[in-house]
């Protein structure tokens, strides 16, 4: 259970945290406001500071409850019924490995078990444990055409036009400035992921010598590829 005291103590080590985002380089302070202006569901520090100062202990314990009473009705309906009940909260796992689909589903709805703290259920014949487990890997299939649906796509810059976004120093101690140039390019896919690697390969080298050595614009240079959402 979370004491006042444990709470006050973790709240402020993340505040603490997200105070010093002011300090960190300009360069990355630079990147996290590209991914502000393109990517959905992003929120700059400065925003998420003054609410985190708000939060209380309630706040905490309201969230707990509602996403283990989510977790209780997804288990519950996933196993009565093959079909996850609608919540307000949702959740992806991840599992890395040889896992087949079906392995994975299994892992995942025994997570799923522990942390709604359901009674143990009575020893399922073999018959009944494989409906369990296509029923299952069913929801699996339901719940990946669903995120197929989700909009988590990077937002689309003005074709052949330039925006140049300036920004105050956010540290006034700090004498330093970055510029971080972004061409976006298609809708992510497997191929242009693939051209993406080969072109930050073919460019990086060259981009450092004329910058870094022949120019001296600045100590740090690199290149690479960003992805803002599935955009």
């Amino acid at each position: 259970k979370i004491t006042p005291v444990l709470f006050e103590n973790f709240k402020e080590r993340q505040l603490r945290s997200i105070r010093s985002w002011k300090q960190n380089r300009p360069d990355n302070q630079a990147q996290t406001i590209l991914s502000f202006v393109l990517g959905e569901g992003t929120e700059l520090p400065p925003v998420m500071l003054s609410e985190l100062e708000k939060t209380t202990m309630e706040d905490l314990y309201a969230l707990e409850e509602e996403l283990q009473e989510a977790l209780r009705r997804y288990f519950h309906a996933t196993v009565t019924t093959g079909k996850a009940d609608a919540v307000s909260l949702g959740g992806v796992g991840y599992l890395h490995g040889s896992f087949s689909q079906v392995e994975a589903q299994a892992q995942l709805a025994s997570l799923f078990t522990s942390m709604t703290q359901q009674p143990r259920e009575p020893e399922q014949s073999a018959a009944a444990a494989a409906a369990a487990t296509a029923a299952t890997a069913a929801t699996a299939a339901t719940a990946m055409a669903a995120l197929e649906e989700v909009q988590d796509r990077a937002r689309l810059l003005p074709s052949r036009q330039h925006t140049v976004v300036t920004l105050p120093a956010f540290n006034d101690q700090d004498v330093n400035h970055a510029y971080v140039l972004y061409f976006q390019t298609d809708e992510r896919s497997p191929r242009n992921s693939a051209l993406m690697l080969l072109l930050r390969r073919l460019w990086a080298e060259p981009a450092f010598n004329q910058l870094r050595t022949q120019q001296q614009l600045g100590y740090i240079v690199s290149f690479g590829t960003e992805g803002f959402g599935r955009g």
